[in-house]
C-alpha cells in the first residue's frame, strides 16, 4: 500500500498553491493527477473564472456554468481584452 498525505495536509498545500500569483493553471493540471486532488483543488481552481472577450471563450464558459458541480465553486467572472494578463 503507498502512503498517503492526510487530506487537512492536502488541502492546506492546495490552500497556498492558490495564494500564488497566476495559479490557475497549476491548479487546473494539479486537478488532474487524482480524484482526491481534483475534489479540493477545484473550489480553487474554478473561484475566479478570467475568460478573454471572444466567441470561444463564450463557449467555454458555458460548458463551466453548464456543469453545477463547477458552476458553484464559480464566485467572480471577470472578462479580460484579447492579449492582456
Amino acid at each position: 500500500m503507498k502512503p498517503q498525505l492526510p487530506t487537512e495536509m492536502l488541502a492546506q498545500i492546495v490552500r497556498d498553491a492558490a495564494r500564488l500569483p497566476d495559479s490557475s493553471s497549476d491548479l487546473l493540471r494539479l486537478r488532474l493527477t487524482c480524484r482526491k486532488l481534483k475534489n479540493i483543488s477545484s473550489r480553487h481552481a474554478f473561484r475566479v473564472l478570467r475568460p478573454v472577450y471572444s466567441s470561444t471563450s463564450a463557449k467555454g464558459l458555458v460548458n463551466l456554468l453548464g456543469s453545477p458541480e463547477i458552476a458553484s465553486y464559480v464566485q467572480e467572472i471577470s472578462f479580460k481584452e484579447r492579449g492582456s494578463k
